[in-house]
């Protein structure tokens, strides 16, 4: 009788251990379901972030081309009596005859500063 009930005994543990394993395996496998879903939302996010951002860096490029471009023309349309050649008349103060005369009004800061308030006026309108 010892040896039956020893065997039944074992027979029980093993359905019992079987049970147990299979529901681990159920909740490992939803654990990991959780987790995936949770991750896929995390990439989700992060992707549609990293679209939002690619398409601001194209805005910003954009917006400072245009800058670029208008204080290019900015630059262009001062007359420039400094030593150096200006780069509209080829000519400079010197050769004028007129560097004692004229201030150098078109200094880099002076130019970015009124290519600002050209483009600011501009953009008010």
């Amino acid at each position: 009788d010892g040896k039956r009930e020893a065997e039944a005994e074992m027979e029980r543990l093993r359905e019992d251990n079987e049970f147990l394993n299979a529901r681990v395996r159920q909740l490992t496998d939803f654990d990991y379901a959780v987790e995936r879903e949770h991750l896929t939302k995390e990439i989700r996010e992060a992707q549609k972030r990293t679209h939002e951002a690619e398409a601001d860096n194209r805005r910003l490029q954009e917006r400072g081309r245009e800058l670029g471009k208008a204080l290019y023309a900015h630059r262009a349309d001062l007359h420039c009596y400094s030593s150096r050649p200006c780069p509209t008349c080829r000519n400079s103060a010197e050769v004028l005859g007129i560097a004692d005369k004229v201030p150098y009004c078109c200094s880099r800061e002076e130019t970015d500063t009124k290519a600002r308030e050209s483009i600011q006026h501009k953009e008010g309108e």
